[in-house]
């Protein structure tokens, strides 16, 4: 692995272990990886949190299916990937109150 100290090599960026190596200005800085829950979810926030894990899970199951990925290859017409558009559709029809199911 690189770890960018030669002239014209870029640096290594991403996270090792408990540190995340970023680059600000071409200056390799290391930090401490912040945790992202630190703190309990309001409700709002475990609602939207639920809501997107069952738009992955509709979505994986989605691409799972060749025929229904094919379908939904079609349906983005190479704008975006059917995994997003699954995504995408998933949330606005629970936001519709369409459910799927």
């Amino acid at each position: 692995m690189k770890d960018g100290s030669g002239p014209g090599e870029k640096a290594f960026a991403g996270n090792t272990g408990d540190l995340n190596n970023f680059n600000p200005y071409d200056n390799n800085s290391m930090r401490n990886t912040p945790c992202v829950y630190q703190k309990i979810a309001t409700q709002k926030q475990a609602a939207s949190r639920l809501r997107m894990a069952s738009a992955v899970l509709y979505a994986r199951n989605i691409v799972a299916d060749p025929q229904l990925k094919e379908l939904y290859g079609r349906m983005a017409a190479n704008q975006c990937s059917a995994y997003s558009l699954a995504v995408s559709e998933y949330l606005l029809m629970m936001e519709k109150g369409q459910w799927i199911f």
